[in-house]
């Protein structure tokens, strides 16, 4: 079973574009021009510009069965010397591991020999700013997969920017290039495909409702690029309410994701997301649900310190 992403092990990679950071994938995981978390570096590796202080971060989700992903992080501002502006640093670590797997031969019939797969990336993150209204960042990741004894390895790089539009409250513009890198080795000696992925995207906050609403138009290097509809159907949006300072809800959808899980005709609210999440003194907590339509729906949840 194959969503978008990475359901089951997928050769190429494409376990690099999901969305591990629960505050994200509340937001449909179209948060690529928002900026100041940690976590969003893994959209954009320019919204690790604006940071408030050291930040650690861990996140877990469990899929179906004994599939499960986990996510942790590092954050902190850092200057190099020869930089005028100040700079942010993070270190990444997520992984997605598929359990136990009962072997079977070519006829479908049990080997009696289990193997086990996992996918792994370690990321580093670097990010900061021209001015007031250009953020920029790079991601650089090494990503390794796994499949019994088989195994491939790539290193992959990440180029963001946000531009804050100085004429409108909280307005942002964002591009994003994902996974531009090369193979370290493969599974086999055919083509191996590197997960590129080109996005762009904006925000806005509302100036008097604390209302944040994101849209993304993702992976528009893919596919047949002159069939303009096929291009802008492949949209992610979301919203995230404060309530209270330390409460917000959030929501979101994907389209992409509820293309390939709908039933017939009926989407319903199939690939939509729905999330909170809890500020107390230094501590953050996060909760998102995925509604995957007849194949589950799991819970996602974070946990953030600032100091």
């Amino acid at each position: 079973m194959l969503i978008q992403f990475s359901f089951s092990q997928n050769p190429n990679f494409e376990h690099l574009l999901f969305p591990h950071y629960a505050r994200s994938s509340a937001m449909g995981n179209s948060n690529i021009a928002l900026y100041g978390d940690p976590g969003f570096a893994l959209n954009n590796p320019a919204s690790l510009s604006g940071i408030e202080g050291k930040n650690v971060s861990v996140n877990y989700i469990n899929f179906l069965l004994d599939i499960y992903s986990s996510y942790a992080s590092y954050a902190t501002p850092y200057k190099f010397k020869f930089m005028q502006n100040e700079g942010y640093m993070a270190i990444h670590v997520f992984d997605i591991n598929y359990g136990e797997i009962e072997g079977v031969d070519e006829y479908n019939v049990e080997t009696g020999t289990n193997y086990s797969a996992n996918d792994f990336a370690l990321m580093l993150t670097w990010a900061s700013f021209l001015d007031d209204n250009w953020d920029y960042g790079i991601n650089m990741k090494f990503a390794h997969s796994s499949i019994a004894s088989y195994s491939s390895s790539g290193l992959f790089f990440d180029f963001g920017i946000i531009y804050k539009i100085p004429r409108f409250y909280e307005f942002n513009l964002a591009f994003v290039v994902n996974n531009l890198g090369f193979f370290v080795d493969k599974y086999t000696e055919s083509d191996q495909k590197i997960p590129l992925s080109m996005d762009i995207g904006f925000s806005k906050k509302l100036q008097h409702l604390p209302l944040n609403f994101s849209f993304m138009l993702e992976q528009l290097n893919r596919g047949n690029n002159s069939d303009y509809i096929e291009l802008v159907d492949r949209w992610k949006m979301g919203l995230e309410f404060d309530v209270h300072p330390v409460v917000s809800l959030r929501a979101g959808l994907n389209r992409t994701v509820q293309k390939s899980l709908k039933v017939g005709n009926k989407a319903g609210f199939t690939g939509s997301t729905f999330g909170i999440g809890i500020h107390y003194n230094k501590f953050k907590m996060d909760i998102s649900y995925w509604n995957w339509g007849d194949i589950g729906a799991p819970m996602q949840f974070g946990l953030s310190y600032i100091f």
